[in-house]
């Protein structure tokens, strides 16, 4: 699993993450343990309540594009911020552990070997359609256990190909824009020109030493 990806980027999980976050550090004998400060943490707790906000505005029924996009600055402003504090206090700290790091939603470093031969899955997605002009793509290994979230062994993220076409593309260089995932679900915002518009997706496991697995079959979704 990369460094980079244990932060969820889907509205609803970002929420709950940040929660849990905060909520352990909160902890009187967690923050003395780890040598953090009332006052670091209430600087960190100003983005994520900020962005609490956000998000429950956000889902009013009566919520409008502004709201959407000032959730989406917020949630941007609060992975940035954690992001620091993390690299700051936490992940070099000598006293965090590993239950430390699950506790909180942080990587647990891998120490097994790295697989020096690409999968031969690929991420299997499903489309959901939150918001006007956002589409998300949800996938998990087409190999694994229904339920799994596990990407394969030595695979660090999906690489996404796009493009909005006028007909089923018949080869693969027609997907023209290419995205990286590290967790998924994977969030797409179109322009309110695009909607109507159907655009295609497929997907492709890579591994950590850059080698990809095989094509997903390809999806396509009418952009909301």
């Amino acid at each position: 699993m990369s460094a980079h990806d244990y932060i969820p980027q889907a509205f609803e999980e970002l929420d709950i993450w940040l929660t849990n976050f905060t909520d352990y550090l909160s902890e009187q004998t967690v923050q003395a343990r780890l040598g953090i400060t009332p006052t670091q943490l209430n600087e960190l707790q100003v983005y994520t309540v900020a962005y609490h906000s956000a998000n429950a505005n956000a889902d009013l029924p009566n919520a409008g594009p502004a709201d959407r996009i000032i959730r989406r600055e917020a949630a941007a402003t609060a992975i940035a911020q954690v992001r620091h504090f993390v690299n700051r206090l936490i992940r070099y700290n000598d006293a965090l552990t590993d239950a430390d790091r699950i506790q909180m939603g942080l990587t647990v470093p891998d120490t097994s070997p790295t697989p020096t031969t690409p999968p031969d899955s690929y991420p299997q997605a499903t489309i959901r359609l939150p918001h006007q002009c956002e589409i998300e793509l949800h996938y998990a290994d087409s190999a694994a256990p229904t339920g799994s979230r596990a990407k394969p062994p030595g695979v660090h993220g999906a690489e996404i190909r796009q493009a909005i076409l006028p007909a089923p593309p018949t080869e693969d260089d027609q997907l023209v824009q290419s995205d990286f995932s590290t967790r998924s679900p994977h969030a797409f915002t179109y322009n309110l020109s695009q909607r109507g518009q159907t655009v295609y997706y497929r997907l492709r496991w890579e591994t950590t030493r850059g080698m990809k697995g095989p094509w997903s079959p390809i999806l396509s979704a009418i952009i909301p």
